[in-house]
């Protein structure tokens, strides 16, 4: 693994722990469009002006916490998305659209691709960019959520990009 990315990693598992603390940030929910209906999520906003992160579940039954309906309930993804507050970067965590109160976007949440996930992180960066006014979302998926990401970023005309300096740069696609 490249060592920008390790320590990224490495950055964000940390977050977790902090989430004790009492937070500044204000949490809402917020929608976007989906295939037959809205697709939910909460908005976890540090302030104005301040950078985006889209937090992407894993693959199976996974709510936007980070939690399985199959097992223990750590809430992983929220108190990572509370750390990233604490030092004012914003975050969205979704429901996948066919689960929890993502449910009615689509017939059956058993039918859907890779590709149909990546349709929905594209409305959610269009939604998130619109209400925020930032230029640019990051992405952080953790198992099936980082493959949805990487196909959403798939034909892009910008994207971002770190270079082994640690340094991130803006490239056309």
């Amino acid at each position: 693994m490249k060592p920008v990315v390790f320590r990224f990693l490495l950055y964000l598992l940390s977050l977790g722990g902090l989430s004790s603390y009492a937070l500044a940030a204000e949490s809402a929910v917020i929608e976007a469009p989906g295939p037959l209906g809205p697709l939910e999520g909460t908005l976890v906003n540090a302030g104005a002006n301040t950078p985006v992160v889209l937090m992407i579940s894993g693959s199976g039954p996974t709510g936007r916490d980070g939690n399985s309906a199959l097992g223990p309930k750590p809430a992983t993804l929220r108190q990572i998305a509370d750390g990233l507050a604490k030092r004012g970067i914003s975050s969205v965590r979704i429901d996948k659209h066919g689960m929890f109160s993502s449910k009615q976007a689509v017939a059956d949440g058993n039918h859907v691709t890779i590709a149909d996930y990546a349709t929905d992180v594209r409305n959610w960066i269009t939604v998130i960019r619109r209400k925020s006014g930032v230029r640019y979302v990051w992405l952080a998926g953790h198992s099936e959520g980082g493959l949805v990401a990487l196909a959403s970023a798939q034909g892009g005309r910008r994207y971002l990009r770190a270079d082994p300096s640690g340094r991130c740069r803006s490239t056309s696609g």
